[in-house]
């Protein structure tokens, strides 16, 4: 019988039954604990999923706005404008639309965009023009180019996304870890988070200890004096 449970928990169910329990009524009890586990779960995914549809659901002129007040800002810090070699993002439809931040990157600096190589690993790859050297790769997301080779000197700043983001600096991505693994490389490089305003927490995000936190945060309706750490 397949009752969706580890071993650890059908242990401690056990010993709990053993000592409270008849006979009779383990089984009741085996099958109810099932039940709550999926309904615990289903209510997890649902929470998670209505997150995501929310964010999905901000209007064009807001995610406009407050992408082109996002560029601004970038540009305006002493980081930005002190980096020569600038590891940035192409965003996907939820993520801050900084194409023009890309654009001027390229005009001005170096810019590098991640490319996933491994089911655990992602390296940047320095491009120069977005329609020619871009396709889509890993997950539909829009990399560079198989034929370009990978980036292995120094980084001096990333423009990093993510779901959330907290006032003292903490990220939380989709999960894959690729960028923790990355950025750990480069511990002395500046990193910059950009998200739109209610990606943000005021209170600390719960992080690991493998999570690497940002230096500053560019975050709309927040005063960014307030997120330098």
């Amino acid at each position: 019988m397949d009752l969706g449970i580890g071993f650890s928990e059908f242990l401690l169910l056990a010993i709990l039954a053993l000592l409270f329990l008849k006979p009779d009524q383990m089984v009741y009890t085996l099958k109810k604990w099932k039940t709550l586990k999926g309904k615990y779960f289903k209510l997890k995914y649902d929470i998670e999923d209505h997150f995501s549809a929310a964010l999905q659901k901000g209007t064009h002129s807001m995610k406009t706005e407050q992408s082109r007040w996002i560029i601004n800002e970038t540009l305006k810090l002493e980081a930005f404008q002190k980096a020569n070699i600038i590891a940035a993002f192409f965003p996907l439809p939820n993520e801050p639309q900084i194409e023009p931040l890309l654009k001027e990157i390229m005009a001005m600096k170096t810019l590098l965009l991640p490319r996933v190589s491994s089911e655990t690993e992602m390296d940047f790859v320095m491009i120069s023009d977005l329609e020619k050297d871009l396709v889509k790769g890993a997950f539909g997301i829009l990399e560079p180019a198989s034929n370009l080779s990978p980036w292995n000197k120094s980084i001096d700043l990333f423009i990093v996304p993510g779901v959330r983001f907290s006032r003292d600096g903490g990220r939380i991505g989709h999960g894959k870890g690729y960028y923790d693994r990355f950025l750990s490389k480069y511990p002395h490089a500046y990193k910059i988070g950009v998200c739109f305003s209610s990606q943000i927490e005021n209170k600390p995000l719960s992080l690991q200890p493998h999570d690497v936190k940002m230096n500053y945060i560019v975050a709309p309706d927040n005063s960014t004096k307030d997120l330098f750490i």
